[in-house]
Formats: structure tokens, sequence, C-alpha cells
């Protein structure tokens, strides 16, 4: 269907106005993860796409690429940790903080909507904004280096409300929240970590 010209110019008024609330809530979101990471002594470790991947290089030509990956914190992982040093010692902590703009993006839900390959933009169903927390303590000194050991580990089952054991000395569970909550109300989550990292695990 062929574009008017006001349409056009009402379409480029809307990406702007999207861009700059976009720009807006990654500051926003930024900022509450770095803040409620200081608040538990963590440093910031590294961040990834959870479900694309990150923007073509300079020489890629973007139309070729997935345009899902220009949004990459649309749904990405942040990751912040403290350790004694290199190596793995009781009391070591890392925390995932897996945030999706929309749950509906999510691989296996895309799958369900028959959007597997492409997610249109337009005809992607509406989820719901989630957080998922992941966190990851070492209960046994080791000689691994913590970067081998980390990506070799693997993730808690979410459905558990238990401490479980991931491989090499950690213990991990995760909770979620909404982004909503998050974005309000920082703390809550905040005090909801506190509480974790404080329990005694059996």
């Amino acid at each position: 269907m062929e574009v008017t010209l006001a349409q056009a110019e009402k379409l480029v008024i809307d990406v702007q106005v999207a861009h700059r609330l976009i720009v807006a809530y990654y500051e926003g979101l930024l900022a509450r993860l770095d803040s409620v990471s200081k608040e538990l002594d963590l440093d910031f470790w590294y961040w990834e796409p959870l479900e694309t991947s990150r923007p073509c290089r300079s020489s890629t030509q973007p139309s070729r690429n997935w345009s899902w990956d220009m949004v990459p914190l649309y749904a990405a992982t942040h990751i912040y940790k403290r350790n004694a040093g290199k190596k793995l010692r009781v009391g070591d902590v890392a925390i995932c903080f897996d945030v999706y703009a929309e749950n509906s993006f999510e691989n296996e839900q895309r799958r369900k909507s028959g959007f597997a390959r492409k997610a249109d933009p337009l005809k992607l169903p509406k989820g719901e904004g989630m957080v998922t927390v992941e966190v990851y303590r070492c209960i046994s000194n080791s000689n691994e280096v913590w970067d081998d050991a980390w990506h070799d580990t693997g993730a808690p089952d979410s459905k558990q409300d238990h401490w479980q054991d991931v491989g090499h000395g950690f213990m991990s569970r995760s909770i979620q929240i909404k982004l909503a909550e998050l974005i309000h109300r920082p703390e809550v989550l905040l005090s909801s970590l506190r509480g974790l990292l404080a329990e005694v695990i059996p």
C-alpha cells in the first residue's frame, strides 16, 4: 500500500518520539540495575542479548541481518559479580538480571505464536515486561578460574523455589518480578536479593 506524505510525516514523528522514549527507558533501567548492584557490593561484569545478536559490524550491510538485532536491550542479560580473586572462593557471588521488555519475545513464546524465525514487530502478540533474576553463590573454594567455571555453570530451574546445585561449587536460585515493579520500586528487589544472599544454604 502506498504511503501518503502526511502518513510518512506522522510516521517520522512517531519514530522520533519512540526513540526518545526508548533511550530514556534504557537510562532509567540501567541506572536501577547499577544502583541495586552497588548496594549489594557487586561490580558490573558483562551484558549480552538474550534472543538476538549484537548490532552488526560496520562492514556488514544492516539489511542483511535481523532487524531486531538493532535493539539488543529489548531482551538482554546484565551480569554483576563480587569475587575475591581470579579463582573461586566461598562467598563469591554473581547475579544475572534477565530483562525482557516483552516476554512474548522469548524464543519459546515466539514459536507458540508462529514467529520462530521472523518476529514481525507489528504482528507479534503483546507481552509483559518481566525480569528474571538468577543469584549464584559459591559455596566451596576451588582452583578453577572464574571465567572458565562460569561459562560451564548451569542455570537454575525457575520453577523451583529453593537453592539448586548448578555445578562448579555454585548454588543458585531465581526470582521473577515485573519490569514495571523494578522501575517503580527497585528497593523491593534489593530487599529480596539481600534476603537471598543472607540465607543459609543447606
